[in-house]
């Protein structure tokens, strides 16, 4: 069996992806605001904004399961929706 494409060499202009890379995402959560010794979920869609707190985005927040941290629900779905942790 013989390969078509050897000795074959790609344009020097060819520009390939890179693979299994995600697009990067804007949006970040946090659970302890820079220079804060509080831990609590805080949420921004990209880095022009101000962190908010995750209950003041109620479009995201989720009930928490019975002796859970506040906002680990809303945390995990988010993480699963490729959010970026900081």
């Amino acid at each position: 069996m013989t390969n078509a494409l050897v000795g074959v060499q790609a344009p020097t202009n060819a520009v390939f992806p890179t693979p299994y890379t995600l697009p990067p995402t804007p949006f970040c959560l946090t659970w302890r605001l820079p220079g804060s010794s509080e831990c609590a979920l805080h949420l921004r869609h990209n880095a022009s904004e101000p962190w908010r707190s995750y209950k003041e985005l109620p479009q995201y927040v989720l009930p928490d399961p019975p002796g859970f941290s506040e906002g680990y629900a809303t945390f995990l779905a988010l993480l699963k929706k490729n959010w970026q942790p900081l």
